[in-house]
């Protein structure tokens, strides 16, 4: 009767050393897995904290680049308006058109070829002929005025069209670095649960074994 007690008392401390060694393994296996989770995740937050300060560095030379253009534009912008100003008023002087004014020299180059004057209302001619190619001279520079002008305002239009390029490459930038920031933030997130419970699965490793050795150490006694 006594062996039989103590066959008894050592196939039950048997089968609760099973169960033991089976939920310490289980426990073991969960550990390993979540600690495998932790560093995907550490990999992970690494990586998207890497990208978002890539992008923020883009960002940043973008936006320097962006200054540089916005100043060389609002430089041209007022050279533009005071050449404007200048050319208005020049404009203004004007009383003839081109083609009128050398239709006019023509006329009287004609007419001192073909018209006997005095020496006194040749010359007279000859002035005004000279006024006249001054003002066709004059004419000349204000077209040339004109088409600097022009060229000018293309300038500006495609400064103008290059920052709004440069701010919508920003703002695709800036979307790209919030959406890894966010998912660094999530990951950060799931990291500190996820070490918690590895650090849970850990405990309950550790308890197992005390328990084991407890219920190995009564098992050996009733030897």
């Amino acid at each position: 009767t006594q062996a039989r007690d103590l066959e008894t008392q050592q196939n039950k401390l048997s089968e609760k050393i099973n169960q033991i060694t089976l939920d310490s393994e289980h426990w073991a296996s969960k550990r390993d897995q979540l600690n495998q989770l932790c560093k995907t995740l550490r990999k992970d937050i690494h990586t998207n904290n890497l990208l978002r300060d890539q992008f923020n560095d883009q960002i940043k030379q973008l936006k320097t680049r962006r200054e540089k253009i916005k100043e060389r534009l609002h430089a041209l912008q007022q050279q533009y308006h005071i050449q404007q100003g200048i050319l208005t008023t020049q404009q203004q002087k004007v009383t003839s058109s081109p083609s009128e004014v050398q239709q006019e020299i023509q006329r009287l180059e004609w007419s001192i070829q073909t018209s006997p004057y005095s020496a006194s209302q040749e010359q007279a001619i000859i002035n005004r002929i000279t006024a006249l190619e001054r003002e066709a001279q004059f004419h000349q520079t204000l077209n040339r005025q004109r088409e600097s002008q022009k060229q000018q305002k293309e300038t500006m239009m495609q400064l103008t069209t290059r920052i709004k390029e440069i701010y919508s490459k920003i703002q695709q930038l800036a979307q790209n670095s919030q959406n890894h920031h966010t998912l660094m933030l999530t990951h950060i997130n799931q990291l500190k649960h996820t070490q918690e419970a590895a650090d849970h699965a850990h405990h309950n490793v550790l308890t197992q074994r005390s328990n084991l050795q407890k219920h190995q150490a009564q098992y050996t006694a009733l030897d």
